[in-house]
């Protein structure tokens, strides 16, 4: 939460948007809700009527998993490369975004980096040289100093990745309300391509509604949540974590069972061969 007014205003890595609340939307609910924004007093430009893009996301953690613990905490961080699915044009060299985006209750910061996933790596790496591919685009450098205090608090690796269908319900200088769908949760995950990794893991919800916006919420929007499930602690990141980790426990569990009934299965062997 370190950003200022003048830092959004001035920086394009810089998210303006201060806001945010989460929802989990039954279809009639989503329905309703999207019907509303549509007949809102939105300006025509406003209303981002635009099809479905899928997005990948791989969520990045040290070691002992700061990030994860953090959402127990008052400040949730989330460090992560998102690639967002654009024609055909998806590879290697695709530009992607490695963001730092971090939340208290309905407060939220975000900075991000773009670049090609290669030279993210090297900067998750601690590769200096890296730093010249974003001067030019990051003048005043924020983005690029709150990424770089972030990863100095220990070795980030990939930990979980997702995928989901964005729809964008709207687009403002103000205002960002999307809705997800097919949300998949993907592991094992390795940076690069979040998309390469087909393995999934475990399914989430089948919304997540999203509304992000600078200053206050319009009333009229307002009006339009209060029928809507609002869930305060979502996390897509703690969602994933915590896939991962009861698949893992799962894994082991399996393991000692099959150890377990081999070893049994020796020893009866063993026993009817003395007796033989």
């Amino acid at each position: 939460m370190e950003t200022t007014d003048e830092d959004r205003e001035k920086h394009p890595d810089v998210d303006p948007l201060e806001h945010e609340r989460r929802f989990l939307p039954s279809s009639a609910q989503a329905d309703a809700f999207i019907r509303a924004v549509r007949s809102g007093p939105l300006l025509d430009a406003d209303k981002a009527e635009r099809p479905a893009s899928t997005v990948w996301t791989t969520y990045l953690d040290t070691d002992d998993l700061r990030c994860f613990h953090s959402c127990d905490g008052p400040v949730a961080r989330r460090l992560r490369i998102r690639e967002y699915e654009v024609g055909d044009q998806r590879g290697p060299a695709t530009p992607c975004y490695l963001e730092l985006k971090q939340t208290m209750g309905t407060t939220r910061s975000k900075v991000r980096l773009c670049a090609p996933v290669a030279t993210l790596a090297r900067l998750i790496e601690g590769d200096g040289d890296v730093d010249r591919d974003f001067t030019e685009k990051d003048q005043s450098g924020i983005a690029l100093r709150a990424i770089r205090q972030a990863l100095s608090d220990g070795h980030f690796r990939p930990r979980v990745g997702t995928s989901y269908r964005r729809h964008c319900l709207a687009a403002g200088r103000g205002l960002r309300v999307t809705l997800d769908e097919d949300l998949t949760f993907n592991y094992p995950v390795t940076l690069g391509l979040p998309h390469s990794n087909q393995a999934a893991l475990a399914l989430g919800p089948p919304r997540v509604l999203e509304v992000k916006y600078a200053a206050c919420l319009p009333d009229w929007l307002g009006r339009a949540l209060d029928a809507v499930d609002e869930v305060p602690a979502l996390s897509k990141f703690r969602l994933g974590m915590v896939a991962v980790q009861q698949a893992a426990a799962i894994a082991a569990a399996t393991f000692r069972a099959r150890h377990s009934y081999r070893s049994a299965s020796i020893g009866f062997m063993s026993a009817a061969l003395r007796a033989g």
